[in-house]
């Protein structure tokens, strides 16, 4: 199968040529360089298919001549995971990015009629395509091909890790696009800011939703495969992953009013850039090998570098582009005047948005510049995170709320009844959270959230009234009550697993019995199995109480070959309100399981929160498609 191998290699390294004909083109100002660029980019897309299409049949063949199959797969492992695995590695993972960028860029210039954004879009594809063929080709070549691979992590042998970087990726991808169009109406003399700011914000909204599933199914995995029964560890990979989504939520409101008003035009424009470089700073982080994580996939400093080059050479065009647009709004072109009402609330959803941001960066980098300059390692842990993201949310909470009262002309309206109503509320369901947890800041939180859930489908529910039968206005209040709402949930969610989870960390032996609250847990056995690329150490317990029931938990010890690495296995039972889980480890004196048994609560209701903000991003496409996006209510 030596075909394979320098099929994959030309798949690649054409699209380089390709590419520079539009770039050539638009030097001499040839007539027909946008014809160029759109066939330019249809032919890459489709050498891209090919490339990965090869690196996918190699997994599935176990081509061992192709270094990249050998690294990471093995005969024994099942088909699923040899497919899926492709991407689940540096060279596999920068591959599937730029063809979902590419194929982003084929979709999205079908419906551009403006070159200069498609030659942008080509430069950025171009410039990964060049780190992709020389820092992290997935086609190098093995003689003579080794009998048996590697194998992979067998953490990352799991379904959810197998959906969930492609679900992301398309989310970074999408943002290429506003990315493309804002630095156009940077640099264009001539731009229709409100048109600008309609594709700028149709594109944001689609990677918005991707990114919100991307991250929720990475969360998801997380809490099933890590064994440590959370759903988020402020990880410094999952970190990455969040900041791009802040950027991209203050961006859609910011967007928004660009587009219906005008203004904001330079917020939406920086907010574009910077949620696209989030996205490829976030590649140099987990590539660099400055952080360290489960799945990071840090290999060599080199490969960091050359990605920290591409997001340096953007940030300068970057740069240009905003010293060229605030000269002309200097020059008489400004067109941002003071906000009235709602534009003043989202305004002080940005700066809140971007202070976010800031605080997960710092948490990030702050432990990197101290080992840097002091040469002692510190740790940013979840009490920092927690702590600065509940403060920034009892900011956000009363502006979301009042949002739903105002206009974008004329002022707040009822402004002093509906902050009345608002705090009322927010004291009252503050005050029982109080009651039942004992903590302040999570109290105030939860308690502003469940206010504002509540005062948000109120508010919906008379304007469904007032403006029963027109489909378009109800779809775009729908989807507004329903990213609220899922926000809100997660926020009450969150505390409330934090308030009232439970855990017990027992040693336990064949028969023994332990009580935890009304439940009781009983070691019935311990049996060993042999799968295809695994043997396991299954323990089986019986959970026993008023609320679960009689549940059989089954949480194994799993040890990989040929990788040789060992994985916890949990049992876990789902809940609406409560999850239970079980996870188990070697007692150090060989004696006994060591036992982890968490009660998990509302953790149901964090899924629900995602799934009903991207439910709201799709709400939200439909409005567009019914003409309500211009609505000035």
């Amino acid at each position: 199968m030596m075909g394979l191998v320098h099929l994959g290699q030309g798949a690649i390294l054409t699209p380089l040529i390709l590419l520079l004909f539009p770039v050539i083109g638009f030097v001499l100002k040839r007539p027909y360089w946008g014809a160029m660029t759109k066939h330019a980019g249809q032919y890459t897309t489709l050498l891209l298919c090919l490339a990965m299409g090869v690196l996918i049949l190699g997994y599935g063949i176990s081509d061992f001549e192709i270094e990249n199959v050998y690294q990471n797969s093995h005969s024994m492992k099942p088909l699923l995971y040899k497919l899926t695995g492709s991407w689940g590695n540096h060279e596999g993972s920068m591959l599937l990015f730029t063809l979902i960028l590419s194929l982003v860029y084929f979709f999205a210039i079908r419906s551009c009629r403006i070159a200069a954004v498609a030659l942008i879009f080509q430069h950025i594809i171009w410039l990964i395509l060049i780190y992709l063929a020389v820092f992290s080709s997935p086609f190098i070549q093995l003689l003579p091909p080794p009998e048996e691979g590697v194998g992979l992590n067998p953490l990352l042998q799991d379904i959810g890790l197998a959906i969930h970087p492609p679900i992301l990726y398309i989310g970074y991808a999408l943002l290429a696009v506003p990315f493309s169009y804002a630095l156009y109406g940077l640099f264009s003399s001539q731009v229709e800011i409100k048109k600008l700011a309609r594709l700028i914000h149709h594109y944001a909204l689609l990677a918005w939703i991707f990114l919100t599933i991307g991250i929720a199914l990475g969360s998801w995995w997380a809490y099933r495969e890590l064994g440590w029964g959370g759903f988020w560890f402020w990880d410094p990979v999952e970190n990455v992953s969040l900041l791009p989504w802040l950027c991209a939520t203050a961006l859609l409101h910011s967007a928004r009013v660009t587009a219906v008003r005008g203004t904001y035009a330079y917020w939406t424009f920086i907010l574009s850039v910077l949620s696209f470089l989030l996205c490829l700073f976030g590649f140099f982080l987990v590539r660099s090998g400055l952080l360290n994580s489960v799945h990071s996939f840090a290999l060599s400093p080199q490969r960091g570098l050359a990605i920290l080059a591409i997001c340096g050479w953007l940030m300068l065009v970057v740069f240009l582009a905003c010293l060229r647009f605030i000269s002309k709004v200097i020059g008489g072109g400004g067109h941002a005047g003071a906000a009235p009402s709602r534009e003043l609330l989202i305004g002080y959803n940005n700066i809140i948005m971007v202070i976010a941001i800031f605080v997960v960066a710092l948490g990030l980098f702050y432990p990197l510049a101290t080992e840097l300059l002091s040469q002692q390692a510190v740790s940013v842990g979840p009490v920092y995170y927690n702590l600065m993201m509940a403060g920034l949310s009892i900011a956000l909470l009363p502006m979301m709320a009042l949002a739903h009262h105002s206009r974008w002309v004329g002022g707040l309206k009822r402004r002093r009844w509906s902050l009345g109503i608002f705090c009322c509320m927010g004291v009252f369901f503050a005050a029982i959270f109080y009651g039942l947890t004992k903590a302040v800041l999570s109290s105030v939180v939860a308690g502003l959230a469940m206010a504002m859930l509540l005062q948000t489908i109120i508010i919906f529910v008379k304007k469904w009234r007032n403006q029963a039968g027109s489909n378009a206005p109800t779809l775009k209040m729908a989807a507004i009550t329903l990213g609220h709402v899922g926000f809100g949930i997660l926020l009450i969610a969150i505390v409330a697993n934090a308030a009232f989870s439970l855990k017990q960390e027992q040693v336990m032996q064949v028969g023994d019995v332990r009580d935890f609250q009304e439940l009781s847990l009983k070691l019935e056995a311990i049996k060993y199995l042999q799968k295809d690329n695994y043997i396991a150490r299954q323990a089986v317990f019986m959970l026993e109480g008023s609320q679960a029931g009689a549940v059989e938990l089954t949480p194994e010890l799993r040890r990989y070959f040929p990788e040789g690495e060992a994985t916890t296995e949990a049992a876990l039972v789902y809940g609406l309100w409560r999850d239970y889980y079980l996870a188990i480890g070697q007692d150090s004196t060989g004696e006994g399981l060591s036992v982890r048994f968490y009660v998990r609560v509302a953790v149901a209701w964090i899924w629900l929160s995602a799934a009903l903000m991207a439910l709201a991003g799709v709400v939200a496409l439909f409005a567009k498609r019914r003409g309500a996006d211009g609505a000035l209510d």
